[in-house]
């Protein structure tokens, strides 16, 4: 599986952050790609819970927490597609105290292309799902602390 990262230093304690990346169903709150976001499961926190992401004008995925380690990490598998040329993919989000209410968020991304998906130039392909990744730790960074961002 082809795999990079993505990190951004954001000026918020890690609780901050935390909070709202375990608020699972409300990820449209901060990220500029998706639509709308709810979850799918009766379970609304830690491993297992499920939720639905509309991106505009990329169709829909499920996404599935595979680890939740308050305050430390939160792994997601992205599990169905529509419209995305992938089978399969991961986000591994790890967060790291820098102290003085400073948190480095960094983003691990693994994913499988579909067949549709391999026909498209493979660095083309990965360089738009880093920019993807990119505009969504932009889009936490700025609802977490918007009283510093312009």
């Amino acid at each position: 599986m082809p795999e990079f990262s993505v990190t951004r230093t954001i000026e918020a304690p890690v609780a901050a952050v935390w909070n709202e990346l375990a608020d699972f169903g409300n990820i449209v709150a901060w990220n500029p790609g998706v639509t709308e976001s709810y979850l799918t499961s009766e379970q609304e926190s830690g491993v297992g819970t499920t939720r639905h992401c509309s991106l505009a004008p990329l169709g829909a995925i499920q996404e599935r927490i595979m680890s939740w380690e308050p305050h430390r990490r939160l792994e997601i598998n992205i599990y169905e597609f529509s419209r995305l040329p992938m089978r399969d993919a991961h986000a591994d989000f790890r967060l790291r105290d820098l102290g003085g209410a400073r948190t480095e968020v960094e983003i691990h991304y693994r994913y499988e292309p579909s067949r549709l998906g391999k026909l498209i130039p493979a660095a083309y392909f990965q360089s738009q799902l880093e920019r993807g990744m990119g505009a969504l730790l932009k889009g936490l960074d700025q609802h977490v602390t918007p009283a510093q961002r312009s």
